[in-house]
C-alpha cells in the first residue's frame, strides 16, 4: 500500500470518527488515539479495526488495518468504527467479566457503564438537535 492510499484510508476512518466521536462525548471525556497498520493488526489478523480500552483512565487506542479498510464500503466502515466506539464504553464491563470481579464490584462497574452510555446518548441528542434545529420534542 503506497502512502497516498494509506493517507486516503486514514482520512476515511477519521472522517467517520469525526462524525461520531465528539457527538458521543468521546472527545470530551475520553482520549482516543489511533494506530495505523499496513497489514494485519498483531493478534487480530482477520479484523479491520480493534480497540484496546483503559476504561479506568478514560482512554482507548483504535488499531486499524488499512489494507482491510480499503476493501470496505463507506457504510461498512462506518459500522465498524461505531462498533469499536461502542467497545470503548463497554471496557469496564469486559474487564470486570474477564477478571471475575465479585458481584458488588461488577454492579458498580455496570452502573458506571450505564451512566457513561446515558451521558453519551444525551450528548448525541444535543448534537443532533443543534445540527438539525429540531426542538426537544423532535
Amino acid at each position: 500500500m503506497d502512502d497516498a492510499l494509506a493517507e486516503a484510508q486514514q482520512g476515511r476512518v477519521m472522517a467517520i470518527y469525526g462524525r461520531w466521536g465528539r457527538p458521543l462525548g468521546l472527545g470530551y471525556q475520553r482520549a482516543i488515539t489511533f494506530s495505523w497498520y499496513r497489514g494485519a493488526i498483531p493478534d487480530y489478523e482477520q479484523a479491520a479495526l480493534v480497540v484496546d480500552v483503559d476504561w479506568q483512565y478514560k482512554s482507548a487506542r483504535i488499531k486499524v488495518d488499512l489494507c482491510k479498510v480499503v476493501d470496505l464500503t463507506d457504510a461498512d466502515l462506518e459500522w465498524a468504527v461505531v462498533h469499536e466506539l461502542c467497545h470503548v464504553f463497554l471496557g469496564g464491563l469486559v474487564d470486570a467479566h474477564r477478571l471475575k470481579v465479585d458481584r458488588d464490584a461488577f454492579r458498580l462497574i455496570e452502573e458506571h457503564t450505564a451512566s457513561t452510555l446515558a451521558q453519551a446518548m444525551l450528548w448525541l441528542r444535543e448534537h443532533c438537535t443543534r445540527t438539525t434545529g429540531e426542538d426537544e420534542d423532535g
